[in-house]
Order: structure tokens, then sequence, then C-alpha cells
């Protein structure tokens, strides 16, 4: 399901992902609303982008564990992956998961930014610290 860019809302599922609402995302699954593993705005932001941006571990945890959501799908219009929103917010554990479940830290978008610059970029020290020291993102 694609968002109305008029409307400014998001659909059921990204809206739960967003809040961090696994309850409310496991019934909209059971019910056959949503498609975790499809459905995306207008920029091709999915669940996973989503629930890895606002900080929901959980919630990332169950999409790619349970759904069956690729950490690696990046957003066609630009290239970012679930870790690029990760790393611009600060949400280090959420950085370890995806990169634990094969997200490449120098995979960069289609104009080459990697999510060591968004951790930089943002301030975000302990994250940038980690996918140099530890995750091997390179410099």
């Amino acid at each position: 399901a694609q968002t109305d860019p008029a409307r400014h809302s998001l659909p059921p599922g990204l809206a739960a992902a967003r809040d961090g609402d696994l309850a409310r995302i496991k019934e909209l699954v059971a019910s056959g609303r949503v498609d975790p593993k499809t459905d995306a705005d207008r920029h091709g932001s999915t669940a996973l982008h989503y629930a890895a941006g606002s900080g929901h571990l959980e919630l990332c945890d169950y999409l790619i564990d349970v759904i069956g959501v690729s950490p690696t799908q990046a957003q066609p219009t630009d290239g970012r992956t679930a870790l690029h929103w990760a790393a611009r917010n600060g949400h280090l554990r959420i950085c370890q998961l995806l990169v634990q479940k094969g997200c490449d830290p120098n995979r960069g978008t289609h104009d080459g930014t990697r999510p060591l610059h968004w951790a930089i970029w943002q301030g975000r020290l302990p994250v940038a610290a980690w996918l140099v020291d530890v995750a091997g993102a390179d410099l």
C-alpha cells in the first residue's frame, strides 16, 4: 500500500512500526491487512525502516526473524537501508542487530552516503565509534 503524498499520513502498518506498536503489527499481519515485506510509503520506506529509525528493537527483531523482512532492503528512491536510519538516529542496539543480520556497514546510498556518515553528521558518536571499531565501517 502506497501513501498518498497529499495526505501526510501513513498506512496503518507503517504507522504501527513507527510507533513501536508490536501488538498492532501482529494484528494487522494476522488479518492480512498488511505485508511488512512489501508495504512501503511513497519513498519506498518499509516497516523495518520506520521501526529502525524510531528505535524499536523488539519490533525490528520480529520483522526480520518472524516475518522474514530483509534487513538489507534499500529504499528505491535513495538507497537508504534500515541501518542508515538507525545510525542517523543513534540507535546503537538496532545497528548491532542489523549488522548481525547481514547489513553491510559500508553500503552507500545512491550518492555514496554510508551509515557512518549519517551517524557523524547527526552527532551520534557512540554509533559512529561502534561502526568503525566493531562493525568495520571504512572511514
